[in-house]
């Protein structure tokens, strides 16, 4: 898993955006009213790292199949699951001219959020 050093993840309220350090598991060290998606996905092409914008993205959590995301809002391939959903989730990405893939995360939960775990899926042109 090729963990991104960033991720944006938009904050309850004023919608407020606060960058979250992948790495670190995105953790905050308060308890607040704020809410965070549980796992921010970038779609890219695997011989280029470009973004891939038309993806789109099918996930389960603990089974039960999610709202599939298509497009991109950002750009830059980016897309956000499971808002405050801990569990263990399957992401399948598709986009056309690419290979699909599958990836599975287990997404935990701590005393007030989720811990925010970020990825990038490389796709394969076909």
């Amino acid at each position: 898993m090729v963990m991104l050093s960033k991720w944006m993840v938009p904050r309850l309220g004023p919608m407020t955006v606060f960058a979250v350090l992948a790495t670190t598991g995105g953790c905050r060290d308060e308890c607040d009213l704020s809410g965070w998606y549980a796992l921010g996905i970038q779609v890219v092409d695997a011989q280029t790292d470009a973004p891939i914008g038309e993806a789109t993205i099918r996930y389960t959590v603990d089974g039960d199949e999610q709202e599939p995301l298509t497009g991109t809002k950002d750009g830059e391939g980016r897309h956000s699951l499971g808002f405050e959903l801990a569990g263990s989730y399957e992401v399948a990405v598709s986009a056309p001219g690419y290979a699909p893939a599958i990836r599975t995360y287990e997404i935990e939960e701590e005393e007030c959020h989720v811990v925010v775990q970020a990825d990038a899926i490389a796709l394969t042109a076909e």
